[in-house]
């Protein structure tokens, strides 16, 4: 998920890296600087050069599980995540909206 928000801008030809982008807090943790919205960081200098090479890296397919999620509405994880903690919260919702109070 991380890989896709920074890619964004690049992707919408702002900029050319994701850390180019004004309004990104990638531009701090590959830079290891603060920037006035960022204060400290969790990267060492060595982190921060595999973070890069994470991002510039591309998984196309994630990338559409992600589109799709997100155009319907779907949370996306594992099945074991979404049977777990998803379902539930989603059966608590369509109780809540098909009219029902939980009163009698």
């Amino acid at each position: 998920m991380t890989r896709y928000i920074e890619q964004n801008p690049v992707k919408s030809a702002l900029v050319t890296r994701p850390e180019d982008y004004l309004w990104s807090s990638c531009r701090a943790n590959i830079r290891g600087q603060e920037d006035g919205l960022v204060t400290g960081w969790w990267l060492d200098e060595k982190d921060r050069e595999a973070y890069r090479t994470f991002l510039i890296q591309t998984d196309t397919l994630m990338d559409q599980k992600i589109r799709v999620n997100t155009s319907t509405g779907r949370p996306l994880g594992s099945e074991d995540f979404l049977s777990f903690r998803v379902e539930p919260l989603l059966q608590d919702q369509e109780l809540t909206t098909s009219g029902s109070t939980g009163m009698n």
